[in-house]
C-alpha cells in the first residue's frame, strides 16, 4: 500500500493532510486491501498443496485435515474480499463520507480478520512440524528439516504484529499513520510466506539446475587455467581434445601433422626460389 499512498499521506497524520489527500489514500487503501485477501489465498493454498504432496500423498488423516484447511482458506478470504468491495453502498462513500449511504462496521471487520489469520498461519506452521517427529528418520535429521519449515515462525510474529497495529488502529482511529503500519506487517507476512513456500524446495533445485551449472563452470575454468599436455604441445585446444584415453595422440594424428608441416615448409622453399628467379614479384 504504502507504493500507491506515499503522495496522499500514508505514514502522515490525518489531521496533516488535505481532505482530497485523505480521500485518494483511503480510495487506494481499500484496493490494497481487497487484493490481500487474493493474494494470501493463493499463497496458503500453494502451502497446502506442498504440505499434501509431502506428507499426504495417500488418503490420510492429514490429507483430510489439509482438504478442510484448504476449504476453509477460501471461504475465509473470500468473504474479506467480498467485506472490502461491499464495506460501503454506494463504494464512494467508503473515501467520501459526506456522500449519503450505508457502510457495515469496518472495527469487527478488521479485527476479526486480523485474529482468523494468525490463527491460521499457527496451523500451518504446527501442521508439518507435528508430521515431522512422527517420521521414522534421525533426530539429526529432524531437526534439519523442522528448521525449514520452522521459517514460518517469522510469518507468525508479522501476523502477531498485525493483529496488534489493527488493535491500536482501531483505538487510535488515526487511519493515515495507523494503516501505514498495519500494511508494513501485511507486506512482511506476505513475503515470509512466499519464502515459506519456496525454501522446501530449493534442495531440489539447486541439485537439478544450479549444482549441474556450477559444475560446468568449474570445469571450463580448469580446462582454460590447466597447461598443455606433454604431447599437446603445438597443438589447438580442438587437436588436444582428441589425445587418447593413454594421454598419448594417436599415431595417424601425429602423421597428419607431420606431413603438414613437410608440406608447408616445401611450398616455403618454393616460393622463395621463384621469388629469387623473378617468376615472382618482391612483396607477394
Amino acid at each position: 500500500m504504502l507504493p500507491i499512498g506515499i503522495n496522499y499521506g500514508a505514514g502522515l497524520h490525518q489531521w496533516d493532510i488535505t481532505n482530497a489527500q485523505f480521500a485518494v489514500f483511503s480510495r487506494r487503501a481499500n484496493i490494497a486491501a481487497i487484493f490481500y485477501s487474493p493474494v494470501m489465498c493463493l499463497i496458503k493454498l500453494a502451502i497446502l498443496f506442498q504440505l499434501a504432496s509431502l506428507f499426504a500423498p495417500i488418503k490420510s488423516r492429514m490429507y483430510w485435515v489439509i482438504c478442510a484447511l484448504s476449504t476453509l482458506t477460501i471461504m475465509f478470504y473470500l468473504a474479506c474480499m467480498i467485506f472490502r468491495i461491499l464495506q460501503c453502498i454506494p463504494r464512494e462513500k467508503i473515501w467520501n463520507p459526506s456522500v449519503p449511504g450505508t457502510c457495515i462496521n469496518s472495527t469487527a471487520g478488521i479485527l476479526s480478520s486480523a485474529i482468523v489469520n494468525t490463527i491460521s498461519d499457527f496451523l500451518l506452521l504446527v501442521l508439518p512440524l507435528d508430521t515431522i517427529w512422527r517420521l521414522q528418520m534421525p533426530q539429526s535429521k529432524k531437526w534439519q528439516v523442522s528448521a525449514v519449515f520452522a521459517t514460518g515462525l517469522f510469518g507468525c510474529i508479522c501476523s502477531i504484529m498485525r493483529l496488534m497495529a489493527s488493535i491500536d488502529l482501531i483505538n487510535n482511529g488515526d487511519a493515515t499513520y495507523m494503516l501505514t503500519t498495519v500494511s508494513l506487517w501485511c507486506d512482511a507476512e506476505i513475503t515470509s510466506a512466499i519464502v515459506c513456500c519456496c525454501l522446501p524446495v530449493l534442495p531440489q533445485f539447486y541439485r537439478k539446475h544450479v549444482a549441474s551449472v556450477v559444475s560446468s563452470v568449474r570445469s571450463r575454468l580448469r580446462s582454460s587455467t590447466a597447461g598443455p599436455s606433454t604431447y599437446g604441445a603445438g597443438f589447438s585446444p580442438r587437436a588436444s581434445a582428441m589425445v587418447g584415453a593413454n594421454g598419448k595422440i594417436p599415431g595417424h594424428i601425429l602423421q597428419t601433422k607431420e606431413t603438414y608441416l613437410e608440406l608447408k615448409e616445401s611450398v616455403s622453399k618454393d616460393s622463395e626460389n621463384l621469388k629469387e628467379s623473378g617468376a615472382i614479384p618482391r612483396g607477394w
